[in-house]
């Protein structure tokens, strides 16, 4: 869902280039202890690294940094405070912290579990375990248990929660979540990555088929008490408090997890709670060097091999684990996996063959790129034995042999972000709605892999009749971009309006109801039902199959995104039961429903709003229009007057170009 907040309007180039600068930096910082031949071994020197790498950076908001090996646990540490107001120090044994999507390393090994069991088959058609729920599909290809560990699954959606945002008690069950919000599968499984955190609520949902017992349960039961992880679990709100460090946006503000970031007790995807000493006990098992084995050798090797890749050149998915910041591995084999919510960042990484584990976990969003603390660890203990030849030789393309990679392409996960490639003289350039710009350097003739400016990696993918259809960029890693159709010029949009820019971002985003048509229609009115759709698209949230409980939407095509909305409060209808979706919607009620699902999701309000009116709202609406002239959501119609009111225009119908500019808005202030 989108949460609006306030935004770093620094470019996002130059916030690359401070990250590029920062990192040796960063490694640099460590000198000052003499690493260990080899990895770390010495827990006096360990502690000094440690000390130098984190002291410095977490003075105030908390994190642990947790290392094992030999068997062992080397290092769990806690650096700042768990909460600034009190001045709670951050305890590495009992200070419990978010964990976000490391919590699929454990829904995935309880999966192996019983895979060795027999119980799953990994190539199998999930439905087979699903108890007679089905999976909406468009291909001719099931879905598999390796399909969803890998996200490879084809789904259409693969966000979030809804019930995230609701409070704890009104919040659905796992398997009430499963049912009502089975997204189709639009892509042949197994075929294409897309980050996809439905695939590993299914995985819990099926967990708790299979065994007929709770997911939390067979987590517990199979991997927490086995492993004595005594402070472990998914979401245990009124256990926690008073443990649960305080999360911190990146300005210092404290977040309400309890509210609206916590995960419920299910979250197979990302609802685990833990420790620093608990962590230990998972990477140890993971490692094959604990006191019990929850797994069988074969089984943890296939978890943190390479079970899915773009080619030799980006592997990217093993069973639950990851392959990124690849240019920091140094030659070693690595199986990591990171997690990210508003206010906890993490990142476990395994060296299996080093038999040697580490993890780090912040309370504050100002610490969230945790590749920094990678690359130091990596270059501390594992620096380079080898340095690549600088003459290698590449290869020099034509612009006509470079000219198949040309075309628009749109962000799976989140498309509303999309790229444009284009040849040039020997290279191709590579732009993005994120206002990064990329040189890409072929690096063979014949595997369509290149690298960017900074060294990321970036390889296209050929269907079958070899036609480029993807590319997959180390720097984005967690999905690939899906080639677009090439777009004629809408013929009823002058190139010289003020709305152009707008129009064609949203048809790249993936917004535009017309997206595949030769007129947009500037000037007609946006129906109450598409402007529901396209907040959804924004929201970029998983939508509900339940019944509306409109009577006349029930054969809309947004019925789902209505109830989704309705269901948080954004939405109320009419006093007679309708909501009457073919109807024009004024520009009040798109704003008070803007203000309605923030409020909502995010506990937005107004604070001492000033503005004033020349054309007055209706009094039902008057917060909702404050809230888009003060958050500058407003389109291009609103203009302040010279004695300072504004006129909203609030009962005239919402035109689609107005639309536009409002939904880009959006999108460039939530994510």
């Amino acid at each position: 869902m989108f949460q609006l907040r306030k935004v770093n309007t620094k470019p996002a180039a130059a916030l690359l280039l401070t990250v590029l600068l920062v990192l040796p930096h960063v490694a640099g910082v460590t000198t000052a202890a003499e690493a260990s031949p080899r990895g770390p071994r010495d827990p006096a020197e360990i502690e000094q690294f440690a000390d130098n790498l984190m002291t410095n950076r977490f003075k105030q908001s908390g994190a642990v940094l947790t290392i094992v090996g030999d068997g062992k646990v080397l290092l769990n540490k806690g650096y700042g405070y768990a909460d600034i107001e009190t001045q709670t120090p951050v305890d590495a044994d009992r200070t419990l912290f978010a964990v976000a999507s490391v919590s699929k390393t454990v829904t995935a090994a309880a999966v192996m579990q019983q895979v060795e069991q027999g119980k799953i088959d990994l190539d199998a058609d999930v439905q087979t375990y699903m108890d007679g729920l089905t999976i909406p599909n468009e291909t001719d290809v099931p879905v598999t248990m390796a399909d969803l560990l890998t996200h490879t699954s084809g789904f259409e959606r693969g966000e979030g929660d809804i019930s995230l945002l609701m409070p704890p008690e009104a919040r659905k069950t796992l398997d009430e979540f499963v049912e009502q919000s089975m997204p189709p599968v639009v892509r042949e499984p197994g075929t294409v990555y897309r980050y996809d955190n439905f695939a590993y609520t299914l995985q819990g949902y099926i967990l708790g088929k299979v065994l007929d017992t709770p997911y939390e349960e067979v987590i517990k039961q199979n991997i927490f008490e086995p492993l004595g992880m005594e402070n472990s679990g998914f979401g245990r709100v009124e256990q926690m408090k008073g443990r649960l460090a305080s999360a911190y946006s990146s300005e210092g503000q404290q977040l309400d997890v309890y509210k609206n970031g916590l995960a419920p007790a299910y979250a197979p995807s990302g609802g685990l709670v833990t420790t620093g000493s608990d962590m230990a006990k998972f990477m140890l098992a993971m490692l094959g060097e604990g006191d019990t084995e929850i797994l069988q050798p074969e089984t943890r090797t296939d978890m943190e091999a390479i079970q899915f890749e773009m080619s030799d050149r980006q592997p990217i998915s093993g069973y639950g684990f990851e392959f990124f910041s690849r240019q920091s591995y140094n030659g070693e084999v690595v199986a990591g996996k990171g997690g990210d919510m508003g206010g906890f960042h993490s990142y476990m990484w395994l060296l299996p063959e080093q038999g040697v584990g580490a993890m780090f976990v912040t309370n504050t969003d100002a610490f969230a790129s945790y590749d920094g603390i990678f690359k130091s660890f990596m270059d501390h203990y594992y620096p380079k034995t080898e340095t690549a030849s600088i003459s290698e030789d590449l290869p020099t393309l034509s612009t006509e042999e470079l000219a198949k990679y040309e075309g628009y392409y749109r962000n799976l996960r989140q498309p509303f972000r999309y790229a444009k490639v284009t040849a040039d003289d020997g290279f191709l350039q590579f732009q993005s709605s994120e206002m990064l710009n990329f040189q890409l350097q072929p690096q063979s003739s014949e595997t369509d892999f290149f690298r960017d400016t900074y060294g990321n990696g970036v390889g296209f993918h050929k269907d079958k009749e070899g036609r480029v259809d993807y590319f997959y960029s180390d720097y984005y890693r967690d999905t690939w971009y899906e080639r677009m159709p090439d777009f004629e010029a809408y013929k009823d949009v002058d190139a010289d309006s003020p709305y152009a820019d707008s129009i064609e971002t949203i048809r790249f985003m993936g917004l535009s109801t017309e997206e595949s048509e030769p007129n947009f229609g500037p000037e007609e009115a946006v129906t109450r039902s598409e402007f529901v759709g396209q907040l959804a698209k924004v929201a970029n949230s998983q939508l509900l199959n339940t019944p509306s409980r409109f009577a006349d939407v029930q054969d809309d095509p947004n019925a789902q995104a209505i109830q989704l909305f309705t269901e948080l409060g954004g939405i109320t209808g009419y006093p007679d039961g309708t909501f009457r979706p073919d109807q024009p919607i004024t520009r009040e009620e798109a704003a008070l429903m803007i203000f309605r699902i923030a409020s909502a999701s995010y506990g937005t309000s107004l604070t001492e709003s000033t503005v004033t009116f020349s054309d007055p709202p209706s009094s039902w609406a008057a917060d909702g229009v404050k809230f888009m002239i003060d958050s500058q959501l407003s389109d291009l119609e609103v203009q302040r007057d010279p004695d300072g009111t504004y006129d909203y225009h609030p009962t005239a119908p919402l035109l689609r170009q107005e639309a536009a500019v409002t939904l880009v808005k959006l999108i460039n202030v939530t994510q």
